[in-house]
C-alpha cells in the first residue's frame, strides 16, 4: 500500500460501514470546488505569473489529481506532462484532457521518486494543493523535493510548491475546523471540508451527503498532513539542491506575509 491510498473512506447508506481508498476518490475530487473548471483557470494564472518570469515552455505536475493546474496550464498554451501515484486520477485526468482536446503526457509515478521522468527534463516542476504534505514522513519531504531537483533543467529549472500554511492556523487556536459548505441542488449533495488539527499533522475528512432512492448517502474520505511551516519548506528547499527560494502569495502577485496559502518558487 502506497501513501496515497492510506486514507479511510467511510461509505454509508442504512448499512454496515465499508472500507475504501484514495483511489475511489478520483470520481468525487472535483466536487470539492464550487466550479473546478474555474478554478483550473485561477490556478494557471496564478502559476503564470511566476512561471513567465522564467521563460517557461516545459512543465511537469508531478502530484496532478483530476489535473486542476494541469488542465488550467495546457489551455494557457504550456506544455505539459503529468503524474501521480493514483491510477483512478489519472484516467480521470485522461478524460479531461480528451473531452477539451489538450495533449498532456501522463505517467503514474510516486513524486518521492520521479523515476518514471527519468529520460526527461523539465524547465518547470510543479506540486500544487499541499500535496507535498501528503507524505507519511517529514524525511519525506526532502526525499520528494530532491527527485524534483533531479527532473529539472540545472541551472535554469524551477519548481512551485503550494502549500496549506496550517501552522498559521494552529497558532489561531484551531482544533476543528469546517472549511467549507458546498450545497447543489441540482445532484441534492452537500459537501463539507473538516480539518482536525494534531501536534505534528492535520487530517482533513471530506464528506459527501447525497440524496438517493435509497435515502440519505454519506460517504467520507480522510487524508493526513503533515503541518509544515513556510520556513521548514524553504529551509528543505534549499537541503534539496535549489540555490533560490521566494515564497509568494497564492496568486503569484506579492511576497509571503502569513498568508493562509502560499507558493514556494525554487531554482535550480
Amino acid at each position: 500500500m502506497d501513501f496515497r491510498t492510506q486514507v479511510e473512506c467511510a461509505d454509508i447508506c442504512y448499512g454496515p460501514r465499508t472500507q475504501g481508498s484514495f483511489e475511489d476518490m478520483a470520481t468525487d475530487f472535483d466536487s470539492l470546488f464550487d466550479n473546478v473548471d474555474n478554478l483550473s483557470k485561477l490556478e494557471a494564472l496564478s502559476l503564470d505569473a511566476l512561471l513567465s518570469q522564467y521563460g517557461v515552455h516545459t512543465v511537469l505536475d508531478c502530484a496532478c489529481g483530476t489535473g486542476i493546474q494541469s488542465i488550467g496550464l495546457a489551455q494557457m498554451g504550456y506544455q505539459v506532462f503529468a503524474s501521480d501515484i493514483s491510477r483512478s486520477m489519472l484516467e480521470r485526468l485522461k478524460e479531461k484532457a480528451r473531452t477539451r482536446q489538450l495533449s498532456i503526457e501522463i505517467r503514474r509515478s510516486d513524486f518521492r521518486n520521479l523515476r518514471a521522468w527519468k529520460d526527461m527534463r523539465f524547465d518547470a516542476v510543479i506540486c500544487c494543493g499541499n500535496s507535498l504534505t501528503l507524505v507519511p514522513r517529514v524525511e519525506d519531504i526532502l526525499r520528494s523535493l530532491r527527485s524534483m531537483v533531479r527532473v529539472l533543467k540545472t541551472p535554469g529549472g524551477v519548481s512551485i510548491i503550494g502549500l496549506h500554511n496550517y501552522p498559521k492556523l494552529k497558532r489561531e487556536g484551531k482544533i476543528l475546523l469546517v472549511r467549507r459548505a458546498i450545497v447543489d441542488n441540482n445532484r441534492a449533495e452537500l459537501v463539507l471540508d473538516v480539518r482536525r488539527f494534531g501536534i505534528e499533522r492535520v487530517w482533513v475528512t471530506h464528506m459527501f451527503i447525497r440524496w438517493n432512492f435509497k435515502g440519505w448517502r454519506l460517504k467520507t474520505y480522510t487524508k493526513s498532513y503533515i503541518c509544515l511551516s513556510a520556513d521548514e519548506l524553504r529551509d528543505n528547499m534549499f537541503r534539496a539542491g535549489f540555490h533560490k527560494v521566494r515564497l509568494f502569495d497564492i496568486f503569484g502577485q506579492r511576497e509571503f506575509e502569513d498568508d493562509e496559502w502560499l507558493l514556494a518558487v525554487g531554482e535550480t
